[in-house]
């Protein structure tokens, strides 16, 4: 996450709560790391709140301030409206306040205020793009996201062109894709209910 690459810490939180579940931090972990997407950060918040007693004292502290942030003292309800957005302002502002003032109480501070470090920066996602109707191959391709690795400005990520295709269609028959070659195409490949 320092690195801002949020969805390769986010495989690696997950590899931790997989072979330790009992360990809080590692679901705060998970939640930090899914922060552009309020409502599973909430969930992960919510799993580490309910193991933070088996958690160091500082860490149990570092959680229980995050519960506050996203409300999540109680279990997220998938269908509410308040975990479609991130925490407001005013408990972002108070979870850095928190954070640092439990890096200033204790011995060990890294954890916490490298936590409040990383509360001051917006979560890394990636962008999203808009494509006009009418424009030609260059201007859509300008448009797309960049890959994570390289959102810094290196080198953008390009989906190679697609050439024409045909496909066999999941209810019979087949469906050409000879329209679209030389422009961008995404195929979603459904695998069906359960």
């Amino acid at each position: 996450m320092a690195a801002g690459e949020d969805w390769q810490a986010a495989g690696s939180f997950r590899e931790v709560v997989h072979r330790d579940p009992d360990l809080a931090i590692g679901y705060l972990g998970l939640a930090l790391a899914t922060r552009s997407s309020p409502r599973t950060a909430a969930k992960y918040v919510w799993q580490a709140y309910g193991k933070r007693e088996k958690a160091a004292p500082s860490e149990r502290r570092i959680i229980e301030a995050y519960a506050r942030c996203y409300a999540a003292e109680d279990r997220p309800k998938a269908s509410e409206p308040s975990y479609d957005s991130p925490p407001d302002a005013s408990r972002r502002t108070a979870l850095s306040a928190e954070l640092t003032r439990i890096a200033s109480d204790e011995p060990e501070p890294q954890l916490a205020a490298r936590l409040a470090e990383l509360q001051r920066r917006p979560p890394s996602n990636a962008s999203t793009a808009v494509i006009p109707a009418d424009g030609g191959n260059e201007q859509i391709l300008a448009r797309l996201p960049r890959h994570p690795r390289f959102a810094t400005g290196h080198a953008p990520w390009q989906p190679a062109i697609a050439p024409g295709f045909d496909l066999e269609r999941g209810l019979g028959g087949r469906r050409e894709f000879e329209l679209y070659k030389g422009k961008p195409v995404l195929v979603v490949f459904f695998l069906g209910f359960g």
